[in-house]
């Protein structure tokens, strides 16, 4: 299907590696499916492009329009951060397993991504608040390399508000005022050491990320059915 780019906001300073947070809404006599799952991804191309999986960072029915964050690199993400609004990609999709939080209703859910993973908890948590009274606690431990990369930086700021319990970690704070936590996401989650009781714990992130937070939840009491991945 054909969408075009609506908007296209820079995440990061110049010099940083480049992350756009871009909106696609459909092209003319398309209907996609906005009722897919949190956590599933479209597959985009241009122009005969190298096609690239970007997850969806927006919510199911909260829009005519997918809201995804690229990371620029080769193919259809360096493509995507060059085009200007107006421009059409051919989107397949939406695709994948996702993160279904229906079957959650009534838990506490925990929620944990490092980098562009912050995409698919996103679609979790503004679909989750639709319904807030229907889930527990909700805590997301979002991590990246330093605070320039930290993404959709005014939700951040209102998270708390929404009643999502927020744990912000950096690697490196690069000389910026930083009060959160410095080092790697799985520390600040140990720091925590959140209750495996009725929460359901979602995990995106690079395969090592994945491992050490799955093994740390093992250690804390956490089934192997309550951590679930997107794939």
């Amino acid at each position: 299907m054909k969408m075009r780019i609506t908007m296209t906001r820079r995440q990061t300073a110049p010099g940083e590696t480049e992350l756009q947070y871009v909106r696609l809404e459909p092209s003319a006599g398309e209907m996609p499916n906005f009722n897919f799952i949190p956590g599933q991804f479209l597959i985009i191309s241009h122009a005969g492009c190298k096609p690239g999986y970007f997850a969806i960072a927006s919510a199911p029915t909260e829009g005519s329009y997918f809201d995804l964050l690229i990371r620029r690199g080769q193919g259809a993400s360096g493509v995507l951060c060059d085009l200007e609004v107006g421009a059409e990609v051919e989107a397949v999709g939406p695709q994948g397993k996702g993160f279904p939080i229906e079957p959650h209703r009534g838990k506490n859910l925990l929620l944990i991504g490092v980098g562009t993973g912050i995409a698919p908890l996103r679609s979790v948590i503004r679909a989750a608040v639709k319904e807030r009274d229907r889930y527990g606690r909700i805590m997301c431990f979002y991590g990246a390399l330093t605070p320039q990369h930290l993404c959709f930086h005014e939700e951040l700021i209102a998270w708390p508000d929404w009643g999502i319990e927020t744990f912000l970690t950096v690697t490196d704070p690069s000389g910026q005022p930083w009060h959160n936590h410095i080092g790697f996401v799985q520390q600040n989650v140990g720091r925590i050491s959140p209750s495996p009781k009725e929460t359901v714990a979602m995990l995106v992130g690079m395969p090592e990320m994945i491992q050490e937070n799955t093994e740390l939840l093992r250690r804390l009491g956490f089934l192997p059915d309550a951590i679930l991945l997107n794939y």
